[in-house]
């Protein structure tokens, strides 16, 4: 505001400069005029008197000429200030409104990426405590150093023996088991569960605990083994496979269905299937969500 100001106070000065020299040289002409009607006597009254009142006349100062030019000048100087002013604030609010879009990206970046790292420490911790049980120890019969047919007459009803391992520090609540064979030199490409075999009293398995258990063949299967089932399993020309699942909970209500499958040689040595020869038949599947405690565990941790 200071400069509009100051540029029409220096116009003003010089418009009034040009008015004091205007007035000075206006009055060489109206003395010559005077001279002129004094010295053409010839000139008619009337027409004298019509240029004496024509001369007369005060001329219009050029100050007001000038002032009045000059008000357009401020009004666009103030014009100008205005033009600024609202340049300036545009950019303040751009500025602003930027600042307030990163910081409130930055927060919710912040508050996504803490989220995630509780969510993983929830998970983590129940990972830790979770049970994770396991079948092992599978054989059939009481002895592995001697053909099953040994003692029998062409057919044999032996046990099937296998164990339970909980790595886990939770107890692992069995809920299903299911049991399936086939005498055959390959396994199907895709298991076939149908036969739901019975869980027993391993209903419970604590915490870094083993536990072992077994069925008889004909309890499991409905049927007993024969001379003709284990012929070409020591001829080596098919292999008795035994396979199946199991299902159990943890404390952390979640359920998990794990896969398996053995081949069971002449002696009653049982064989892991290894997971790339049957790749549908391995697998430890969380079948059901944690409850709504375990997710209120997991928002209160964060």
């Amino acid at each position: 505001m200071t400069r509009p100001k100051l540029s029409s106070l220096s116009i003003l000065i010089v418009l009034a400069l040009f008015a004091s020299a205007a007035s000075s040289t206006s009055q060489p002409n109206a003395n010559s005029l005077n001279a002129r009607e004094n010295s053409s006597p010839q000139v008619s009254q009337k027409a004298i008197s019509r240029a004496s009142v024509k001369d007369s006349a005060p001329p219009i100062p050029p100050v007001l000429i000038k002032s009045k030019t000059s008000e357009p000048q401020t009004d666009q100087d103030h014009s100008s200030v205005n033009t600024n002013k609202e340049t300036t604030y545009t950019g303040l609010l751009v500025i602003v409104g930027t600042l307030a879009i990163v910081v409130a990206g930055f927060q919710y970046w912040a508050a996504n990426s803490s989220a995630k790292a509780a969510e993983k420490g929830a998970n983590a911790a129940i990972a830790a405590s979770a049970a994770h049980l396991h079948l092992m120890r599978v054989r059939l019969g009481d002895r592995q150093d001697r053909d099953l047919m040994a003692d029998a007459v062409g057919v044999i009803d032996p046990i099937l023996h296998y164990g339970f391992t909980n790595y886990g520090k939770s107890p692992a609540f069995l809920q299903e088991m299911c049991w399936e064979t086939i005498n055959a030199p390959h396994l199907p490409e895709t298991p076939v569960y149908k036969n739901r075999g019975p869980v027993g009293g391993l209903f419970v398995i604590a915490g870094e605990q083993d536990i072992d258990h077994g069925f008889k063949w004909s309890h499991l299967f409905g049927k007993y083994l024969t001379e003709q089932e284990i012929e070409p399993v020591r001829k080596k020309e098919n292999k008795l496979y035994v396979f199946g699942f199991f299902k159990f909970s943890d404390v952390f209500d979640r359920t998990s269905s794990v896969g398996f499958a053995y081949h069971i040689d002449a002696k009653g040595t049982a064989h892991v299937v290894a997971p790339d020869i049957a790749p549908g038949y391995w697998y430890r599947r969380l079948e059901q969500l944690p409850s709504w405690w375990v997710r209120f565990l997991r928002r209160s941790s964060s």
